[in-house]
């Protein structure tokens, strides 16, 4: 699909969901206003996720949150979402103990839906209670289209509406903070130096074109913008740069570069990129944003102060790998031929036995997860120096996600291909 109409298809979205806001309406009578709670409640989503559990243990340890809410999606394994934040604790290396404080509150529900899902009583005292929301949970998936995050696009404007009908102050609706991406920015070439990223709006989406998963990032932030210029909603959007791993170092192999490390281990050789990193861990950063829960600003980049190329860090894992580095052209070849014999072992078997070869295969050279991810570089690059473009274009990525059949995954957040493991 060309950009042009692609950016229509991202207003089209922004359009539906940015009509009739609800006016914020003070109440005199509020729980606020009768001393119930007498400090920050956060409502919080996402928070079984790297970035989200660690966002709850320091919220949970802060002296100035009286009370904090974790929602979560309801189980599909039957673990109850106090048990599923225990399991993402002790995977980050985080205290159990800070969920056992009686200031954290466990919920099952759903912000996409009338309520969040909830009964009445509890939808009631999250409004008369709650004075800022953190919504972390998000849909990660960089294989499917942008219309495939309608239930994102719905969280978002439920999130909004939720807090102008908030009772907490008189003065203001409750504090929306959405966490987006610097993905927005990702067709800006990262390795010019005086190419700086604005703390704005970004009001038209070219920046953000090529996955679904970004372009939905920019769809949220034009509703929240929308809403903070025709409400007295004032939210601020925080956009993240990549964090690295919690307390203990654990990196999921299902982000991109653990994945990447993986495979090039597989493949017997690392990739060298034309990126600049200004990496956070995952701590660092939940830290920062509790110092942002009360910021006037609009936009705001959490990032790491002092950026380094590429070549630094992964000339280390070169050396300590004994692995070579090699142009992206000849990594993303060598990751598509194993792409290609994954395939073809597979189509040799049926049934379960073919989804088993995927699935061993995916474990082994897991970037095979992200193929579209991976070779847009490639393709970005060829399309530059006016070659041929790759099947793996925006439409290929489009195309790819309609034809994988896929289940959500609750503990992960994401989207997962039913043969991933």
């Amino acid at each position: 699909m060309p950009d042009s109409e692609q950016c229509k298809v991202l207003q089209e979205l922004v359009d539906k969901y940015t009509t009739s806001f609800p006016p914020f309406t003070p109440s005199a009578s509020s729980s606020r206003a009768r001393g119930e709670f007498n400090g920050i409640v956060v409502l919080l989503s996402g928070s079984t996720g790297v970035f989200g559990s660690n966002i709850l243990a320091k919220l949970a340890a802060s002296p100035f949150v009286k009370r904090t809410y974790a929602v979560s999606r309801p189980s599909v394994n039957g673990l109850t979402v106090h048990e599923r934040h225990a399991r993402a604790f002790r995977r980050e290396g985080i205290s159990e103990a800070l969920l056992n404080d009686g200031n954290v509150r466990f919920l099952d529900g759903d912000f996409s839906m009338e309520g969040f899902g909830m009964e009445a009583r509890v939808f009631a005292k999250l409004q008369s209670t709650v004075t800022h929301i953190i919504h972390n949970g998000w849909q990660v998936n960089f294989n499917v289209p942008v219309e495939k995050f309608e239930a994102n696009f719905r969280s978002v404007r439920k999130l909004v509406d939720f807090a102008l009908h908030s009772q907490v102050n008189d003065d203001r609706p409750a504090k929306l903070i959405f966490i987006s991406s610097l993905g927005v920015f990702r067709c800006v070439d990262p390795s010019d130096p005086n190419k700086v990223w604005p703390e704005e709006r970004l009001v038209k989406p070219n920046s953000a074109l090529e996955t679904g998963y970004t372009e939905a990032k920019w769809v949220s932030e034009q509703i929240l913008s929308e809403a903070a210029s025709h409400t007295a909603l004032q939210p601020t959007v925080v956009r993240i740069g990549q964090l690295v791993g919690g307390p203990n170092g654990y990196w999921s192999e299902r982000e991109w570069f653990a994945a990447l490390i993986k495979s090039s281990i597989f493949l017997g050789m690392l990739p060298d990129l034309p990126e600049i990193l200004s990496w956070n861990t995952a701590p660092v950063a939940a830290q920062a944003l509790l110092d942002m829960l009360n910021s006037s600003e609009p936009y705001l980049h959490l990032v790491h102060p002092k950026p380094v190329g590429w070549n630094v860090i992964i000339s280390i894992f070169s050396r300590k790998l004994r692995v070579p580095v090699v142009p992206l052209d000849a990594w993303a070849d060598a990751l598509e031929h194993s792409h290609e014999l994954a395939l073809s072992n597979a189509s040799q078997k049926s049934g379960t036995q073919s989804r088993e070869v995927m699935r061993k295969a995916m474990q082994q050279n897991p970037a095979l997860r992200m193929l579209v991810l991976f070779t847009h570089g490639r393709t970005t690059s060829r399309s530059k120096k006016g070659g041929k473009r790759t099947a793996y274009d925006s439409n290929a990525a489009r195309t790819l996600g309609e034809g994988t059949r896929c289940i959500f995954d609750t503990q992960r957040s994401e989207l997962t291909p039913d043969w991933w493991g």
